[in-house]
């Protein structure tokens, strides 16, 4: 059930770190159902614990990676979108250059202006892949970067796309078919101040960050690799309840989120 991400030669090779291995597991269990989203084929070899650790010849995926949520339900429908996922480091980043960049829909919004919202809300975008010889290639589905939600706030959406499945020379974009450069532009503001106004966190080892993939974005700074055994090395796990209907609601699990581990109770401080 364990692969990595960065297509490292043989499974084998890549020493195995059970503990982390199992807590990642054990947690994602309590928030709901470790899974692996149907487009993890044998290309991105995508297992319930992946491995996220430079390896050779991909120095050049270590550059900033841009705010995201990962394969969310407005670009990726019927598939499930994961509601939660887990990072457990295994080492942090010597340097602490690397860090996890987290921000919260609500705060994303609240800090752009008006005009910028109503573009975004009303004018939807399309990820694209530019191959080589000038064919654009659609990704998902158009959506809407800020969208409604029945009963709760609107929600962000950002999304970088995939250009590496289609080979070297191949770029990822993002359009809006209707809006043009104006709400493209618009798009690319939102990039910004969402780097601007988020967490930036530095996992070492032994931390894990819980995400909520359906409320938050979450990017990587860049950072340069030493290749040197030392790098970080995050384990990482989807989590969804949207495989079955929460018992008692008749509801999906998106509207109806388990409450275990994710509901502070109560806040306990100055322990020994």
């Amino acid at each position: 059930i364990v692969s990595a991400v960065h297509g490292i030669g043989t499974e084998l090779a890549q020493p195995r770190v059970p503990v982390a291995e199992s807590w990642t597991l054990g947690l994602a269990r309590l928030l709901g159902h470790p899974f692996v989203p149907p487009f993890f084929d044998k290309g991105h070899r995508g297992g319930l614990v992946r491995d996220m650790v430079p390896v050779p010849g991909v120095e050049n995926l270590c550059g900033l990676l841009g705010l995201h949520r990962d394969f969310p339900a407005s670009v990726f429908a019927p598939f499930p979108e994961p509601e939660t996922f887990l990072l457990v480091a295994v080492r942090g980043d010597p340097s602490h250059v690397a860090r996890t960049v987290v921000v919260d829909s609500e705060k994303l919004i609240a800090s752009l202006s008006a005009a910028d919202v109503a573009l975004l809300s009303k004018h939807e975008m399309q990820a694209q892949v530019l191959l080589p010889n000038g064919t654009a290639v659609d990704q998902g589905a158009p959506f809407l970067p800020i969208a409604p939600r029945e009963g709760r706030a609107a929600a962000a959406t950002l999304f970088v796309p995939d250009a590496g499945a289609h080979g070297e020379g191949a770029v990822g974009r993002m359009v809006s078919p209707e809006g043009g450069a104006e709400v493209e532009a618009a798009w690319e503001r939102m990039m910004a101040v969402g780097l601007e106004v988020a967490d930036y966190v530095d996992l070492q080892a032994g931390d894990c960050l819980i995400l909520n993939n359906v409320r938050c974005c979450h990017g990587r700074t860049a950072f340069e690799p030493k290749l040197d055994g030392n790098d970080r090395w995050l384990v990482k796990s989807y989590v969804t309840s949207d495989l079955w209907k929460r018992p008692a609601t008749g509801k999906y699990g998106a509207e109806a989120y388990p409450n275990m581990v994710t509901r502070a109770v109560e806040r306990v401080s100055n322990v020994d």
